[in-house]
């Protein structure tokens, strides 16, 4: 959903982080660090009980909007020397991801506001 300019190209932040954790510069853990926000955004759908799938589902996006904002600091905030696409691409097209964040937040916090008072209602 999100690009950058890299260089005189505009592309896909998932391309550019594919490419980093193929580095082979990169220590280990921290190319496991960069994918921990993908498996928690995954994991809640093998949840049953619907609390933790709305609390697992919240960390895992705000798990993923931290590594959206990292990409955003090093892409834009400081970008490449001879970066010659303009700011404005990164700001475009990161309008669906964040209307998607949020609607995936609010339903998610509509879940565990329906199983807290399912919850209340049974005790």
């Amino acid at each position: 959903m999100v690009c950058f300019g890299y260089s005189d190209a505009i592309v896909p932040f998932g391309y550019l982080l594919a490419e980093f954790l193929k580095e082979q510069t990169i220590p280990v853990m921290v190319r496991l660090l960069l994918l921990v926000p993908f498996a928690a955004t995954i994991l809640p759908s093998f949840v049953r009980r619907m609390l933790a799938r709305g609390v697992l589902t919240i960390v895992g996006l705000f798990l993923l909007t931290l590594l959206w904002l990292l990409g955003i600091v090093i892409y834009v905030v400081y970008p490449m020397p001879g970066n010659q696409i303009p700011n404005w691409i990164p700001a475009i097209t990161s309008g669906p991801f964040l209307l998607a964040v949020i609607a995936t937040m609010t339903h998610s916090i509509r879940a565990i506001t329906v199983a807290r008072r399912k919850h209340e209602s049974q005790t």
